[in-house]
């Protein structure tokens, strides 16, 4: 076997593998043995046939078997004996025999870059600090009553009013025809919420129980569905029953209720706790977005398509699942489908050179993940799940997701490595920033214990 690498691009490199005479014919014998075993001859039992019939009878299929067997193991070998770092599988440009009964094979194969690490200590970036306002506190247990709080059907009076929850059945038709999405039976509608398309609940005050009425609104011109989106639809609505939610009092009792504390003081710090845990997620999120964008910035590296491709199917799938979590209607529409991902395909690209850099800059400053890494990560995940720690270890074992793992914990180590000794401007949501707040990170603000920022991949 002889190789021959020529450099197409950064990340291209075209082998040419040539396998010498005497290795095909060897092959090519095997290969005919079984084809004479098990080939159907008339007038030859099986195994008995001529070898010439076998080879003018069969003769196609044969070379075909003997280049599908010679490929495989060949490649391997030349991309081994060769280092060659493969980031996908190789495209097959040519395969011939040729005239001195040798084997040519030709692939396009895509590698792993290399990263030439320049300065990436001290990156300037914008981060906001967590900031957790009474009101946002108020506001989530104002949610919580509501949650908690029952329903009581009316029965003095039989029109609806602001206020009241209506149960009510609709259909609605965009030029007369049904569209997905738009039928709902004993549908609560809290009127006045201003939770349905504008116009709706003002069309549903004001009927009686058993009253049935059509209403006619037009979707918000910004509505995710394209083909609602700015349309003049009917809804056919029917009043079933008019209910009053009765809310329950914010005391202690209803801090039990929540089994999440004793008393309302602590269930107002532990959803203070909950909206800061949260908001510290969001701006981490925020401020890694900032970092990837500078480094990738710093090293405008090339990477394998194939990568990028995968990453982007990761993209419009995480997409999708937010969206049906939002509610949101996922069609089968491929103009949509070509919309999200060219929209998400340069952010695809862009997680793909982090990955990259991440890893370059984990080896340079020799950050790994250890078990005891991993353990940890496995114990949180168990309180999290209500699961035993065995049963979650042993689950990502199975489905061979701790390695998986191992790359989130690397990835959340360099970006805690590169915020340590990063230059941030911390921006309060609430102020303006002041010109002079730019400080290393790994200082103290005045006002804070430690710095702390407002809070997941293509």
């Amino acid at each position: 076997m002889t190789v021959q690498v020529e450099n197409v691009s950064e990340i291209k490199k075209r082998l040419t593998v040539t396998i010498d005479a005497e290795t095909v014919t060897a092959e090519r014998d095997k290969v005919l043995a079984v084809v004479r075993k098990e080939s159907q001859v008339r007038g030859f039992r099986p195994g008995k046939a001529p070898l010439g019939m076998i080879r003018k009878q069969y003769g196609e299929y044969i070379d075909e078997e003997v280049k599908q067997n010679l490929m495989g193991e060949t490649l391997a070998a030349a991309i081994d004996e060769e280092n060659i770092k493969v980031a996908a599988q190789p495209e097959l440009e040519k395969i011939e025999f040729n005239e001195d009964g040798s084997l040519t094979i030709i692939t396009l194969v895509e590698t792993m870059p290399e990263v030439q690490l320049g300065e990436y200590e001290g990156i300037e970036i914008t981060r906001e600090k967590v900031t957790v306002l009474d009101a946002a506190v108020e506001a989530r247990l104002e949610a919580m009553q509501r949650q908690h709080g029952t329903m009581r059907e009316i029965e003095d009076r039989d029109v609806c009013e602001t206020g009241d929850v209506a149960r009510i059945d609709f259909i609605g038709r965009k030029n007369g025809e049904a569209f997905q999405g738009g039928t709902a039976e004993d549908y609560q509608l809290e009127l006045g919420s201003q939770t349905f398309i504008p116009g709706f609940e003002d069309g549903v005050i004001g009927l009686k129980v058993g009253e049935a009425t059509k209403i006619e609104v037009v979707f918000p011109e910004a509505d995710s569905r394209e083909d609602l989106a700015g349309q003049m639809v009917e809804f056919e609505v029917t009043l079933k029953a008019i209910n009053q939610r009765e809310i329950p009092e914010l005391d202690d009792e209803f801090a039990k209720d929540t089994q999440m504390a004793e008393t309302i003081e602590e269930l107002r710090q532990t959803i203070h706790d909950q909206i800061e845990k949260a908001e510290e997620g969001r701006t981490r999120r925020g401020a890694r977005r900032a970092l990837v964008e500078k480094l990738v910035e710093m090293h405008p590296i090339e990477v394998p398509q194939a990568m990028i491709e995968r990453q982007l199917e990761y993209s419009i799938r995480s997409q999708k699942i937010e969206m049906a979590m939002a509610g949101m209607p996922i069609q089968d529409d491929p103009a949509a489908d070509e919309a999200l991902k060219a929209h998400l395909a340069p952010k695809a690209k862009q997680e793909v050179q982090s990955y990259f850099i991440f890893r370059a800059i984990a080896e340079a400053e020799e950050l790994e993940v250890t078990e005891k890494d991993l353990e940890a990560r496995f114990q949180e995940m168990a309180e999290q799940q209500g699961r035993e720690v065995a049963e979650v270890a042993a689950q990502h074992q199975k489905d061979n997701l701790a390695e998986s793992l191992k790359e989130d914990i690397l990835d959340e180590k360099v970006v805690d490595f590169l915020l340590e000794r990063a230059k941030i401007t911390w921006e309060d949501p609430t102020e303006k920033p002041a010109e002079d707040d730019v400080v290393d990170a790994d200082i103290e603000p005045e006002s804070t214990d430690e710095p702390a920022g407002n809070e997941t991949e293509e």
